[in-house]
């Protein structure tokens, strides 16, 4: 057998140094853990970050495996981790230089952590020779005190980088976070990172996986609460991101013969040809939804898909079913109290957790078995809508009503939207009736 050898690569003493420094080692560990793409303006305390990012310039670069920075204005670059990960489940991250670019991509940050939406957001802090000599966008308690809004905010999902000694530590609990669908901030003091460490921190595995228990609980308890009762469907966004979804909900609104809403981000785990889709609740539901949502009460039961608890979805109110249901694989969803949402519900509230597909695969079967005399629920009617809007378009302008309609058939399959909250935050969803 032949072996060939490759001929070892003089290297120069700064380089192999610099190879071992934390800003190398910090990109390279969120590299191998995928995180590959960037956005963000280089400058300030980042320079010596970035230099280990290539420049994005084509489309052709998100194949490769190379970390890469799109260069961008931050209050931009702060958001672009949200539809990264949106469009591709892949984890993104933002650049910031120091100090009033961390407040513009702070924006998406937070943004990313009322979505349950996993981004890393990389943050100069001053180097510390400068604290207390008034440096230039001074972010240490003496000026924007930084680091405790940054941590009033994250809690756990800030590391703070002025120890090499606790950056594994750090790096370790960063990679806890971004498994719960949380963002973190990884905040460096410049001089601190630049030196020399061998932490190595690789990513482990997060199978999908479901609590047994609870699904065992669920199965022997669900059929004789529902016994009789209507069941309503809730999807959040949660239910989005599992695979199959909305063949996974279709399935369950037919077993069990239940009217079906969502949240504006659950639409995406619900096909439009479920016959038990009665639309989108709250701010710009549809009304045939509405008139479903409010006439739950203590006799019904409902199965939450995640659980969007937002007021846009909930409207700040308990969910009045006598039993609901809740399903999901997060740990801390924005809203929750104690990881529940007990207190978003008036009578009693059941948590089943694990991957939503995988508990749905595993439920789906045995429900069909056991809650065959289901009460003979009504189909969603062709029309979500009661009302008829005015027409008041006026000459030279677009009506609205019909731009959506047209968009609507116009998306190819494989491609992603986002709403202008400024604009189409209640109305496209309202036009188009389902997903």
């Amino acid at each position: 057998m032949a072996t060939a050898l490759e001929r070892p690569r003089p290297s120069d003493p700064s380089e192999f140094a610099e190879a071992k420094s934390g800003n190398a080692v910090l990109i390279d560990t969120l590299r191998r853990w995928g995180v590959r793409f960037f956005a963000g303006v280089n400058g300030g305390g980042v320079v010596h970050v970035a230099k280990h990012l290539e420049p994005y310039q084509e489309l052709a670069h998100s194949a490769d495996k190379a970390s890469r920075m799109l260069t961008m204005g931050e209050y931009v670059a702060g958001f672009v981790p949200l539809g990264y990960w949106l469009a591709s489940g892949r984890i993104a991250g933002c650049v910031t230089t120091t100090g009033a670019a961390t407040k513009l991509g702070g924006s998406g940050m937070t943004d990313a952590k009322l979505h349950n939406i996993p981004a890393v957001y990389l943050i100069a802090l001053n180097s510390t020779l400068s604290i207390g000599n008034a440096p230039l966008q001074d972010v240490s308690e003496y000026g924007m005190n930084v680091v405790p809004q940054l941590q009033a905010e994250l809690g756990e999902g800030l590391v703070v980088v002025d120890n090499m000694n606790k950056l594994e530590e750090g790096l370790r609990r960063a990679q806890r976070v971004l498994k719960h669908n949380k963002p973190v901030a990884i905040a460096f003091h410049p001089d601190v990172l630049s030196r020399e460490t061998d932490t190595d921190v690789t990513w482990t595995s997060h199978p999908r996986t479901f609590a047994a228990c609870d699904v065992a609980e669920f199965l022997s308890e669900f059929p004789r609460v529902s016994a009789g009762k209507r069941v309503v469907v809730y999807v959040s966004g949660e239910a989005a991101s599992a695979p199959h979804a909305r063949t996974l909900t279709t399935l369950l609104s037919k077993v069990l013969k239940a009217p079906t809403v969502w949240s504006v981000n659950g639409a995406n785990a619900v096909d439009p040809s479920n016959e038990y889709g009665f639309g989108h609740i709250s701010f710009g539901g549809n009304e045939r939804a509405m008139e479903l949502w409010r006439s739950v009460g203590k006799d019904d039961v409902v199965i939450a898909l995640g659980f969007d608890a937002g007021e846009y979805s909930l409207n700040l109110a308990k969910i009045p079913a006598g039993h609901v249901y809740h399903f999901t694989d997060m740990r801390e969803a924005y809203g929750h109290k104690n990881g529940e949402f007990r207190h978003r519900v008036a009578h009693e509230y059941r948590q089943i957790r694990g991957d939503i597909g995988l508990v749905l695969e595993e439920v789906l079967p045995r429900l069909a078995t056991t809650c065959t005399d289901r009460p003979d629920t009504a189909p969603a009617p062709e029309s979500l809508n009661t009302r008829e809007p005015a027409k008041n378009a006026r000459p030279g302008t677009v009506d609205f009503e019909e731009f959506y309609r047209r968009v609507d058939k116009m998306w190819r399959p494989g491609s992603i939207g986002f709403d202008d909250v400024c604009i189409a935050y209640k109305d496209r969803q309202w036009v188009t009736q389902r997903p």
